[in-house]
């Protein structure tokens, strides 16, 4: 991971890519053809039921993603030490 010469963003959408997307593609429309389009396309029905609380903990958990391995990559020892600890201590 150290001697890719990839920007740590670049890094990410790939990895979001390979995984996150093809298997939540996959699953929707596995849904959707289980359902017989029951509730009509998944275009249709993908927002029902959210409030503005999903959306908040999502960009929460994504702006810590990246901070985390922001840290980890350009961050010494001593400030990785101090993260780990303070992070058990909030758990």
């Amino acid at each position: 991971m150290k001697k890719n010469n990839d920007t740590l963003y670049w890094q990410n959408v790939q990895l979001y890519t390979q995984f996150g997307a093809i298997f939540n593609i996959g699953r929707i429309f596995l849904d959707d053809f289980r359902g017989g389009f029951g509730n009509g396309p998944w275009w249709d029905h993908l927002f029902n039921g959210y409030t503005i609380t999903p959306w908040l903990v999502v960009l929460n958990i994504c702006f810590t993603g990246l901070l985390v391995s922001w840290l980890m990559t350009y961050a010494g020892n001593i400030v990785k030490d101090l993260y780990h600890s303070h992070s058990m201590l909030a758990i």
